[in-house]
């Protein structure tokens, strides 16, 4: 049976190396102890198989709810506690690197005047952000949520930037990053975009991305 084919280990060879190892080890930690580049592919393949032939669209798109299932799924191969950890932080690493969120209209362009803000909910129903008009043509929007202790920010038109009045903390309007207090991290950035006279959000923009 060939490892590999152009230089990527061949399903055949895992399939059997798994059941080898299984039943050698009595289902107890079948891959500890197989290093480097075995152990991450076969933690992939049986990844993918616990997670079904679909797994890409339980995987990629999904939010907490979803990944509850195939958490679930993994946690009932029979490999022993810690190789389907290993796998739960695989699954769980696949959904961070691409979350799914939601489009959302907030505005109307025009809606709102030069330096007016309007407050609306993304990506869920709890998450407060808030939306400024900082030019004709131009608007920004942030989780209204200091990143200090999560009071709530807001728009200060005098000096054009975000304040928080818990700890008099501040954040660039242009891009969210701290200029003053406590905060050291800058505001998760909404994602806008522009379509048939609308402001739409499209996804949640975090850390040095924003």
């Amino acid at each position: 049976m060939p490892l590999a084919i152009d230089g990527k280990l061949t399903e055949e060879w895992l399939v059997e190396f798994i059941r080898e190892e299984m039943q050698r080890r009595r289902f107890n930690c079948a891959v500890i102890g197989v290093s480097g580049g075995v152990d991450s592919a076969v933690t992939a393949y049986l990844a993918a198989k616990a997670l079904g032939p679909d797994w890409k669209s339980k995987v990629a798109p999904i939010g907490p709810a979803g990944l509850t299932t195939a958490a679930g799924k993994l946690a009932a191969l029979p490999v022993g506690s810690t190789f389907a950890g290993n796998l739960w932080i695989l699954a769980k690493s696949w959904v961070a690197r691409d979350p799914a969120y939601p489009r959302l209209t907030i505005a109307r362009l025009g809606e709102i005047p030069v330096g007016g803000v309007k407050l609306f909910k993304y990506p869920g129903p709890q998450d407060q952000c808030l939306l400024v008009r900082t030019g004709d043509d131009a608007y920004v929007a942030y989780s209204q949520k200091c990143t200090h202790l999560s009071c709530a920010v807001y728009y200060e038109r005098e000096t054009s930037r975000l304040a928080c009045p818990c700890h008099q903390g501040f954040f660039s309007i242009a891009d969210g990053r701290p200029l003053q207090g406590p905060p050291s991290r800058p505001l998760p950035k909404v994602a806008l975009q522009q379509k048939d006279g609308q402001l739409i959000a499209i996804r949640m923009v975090e850390g040095e991305e924003a």
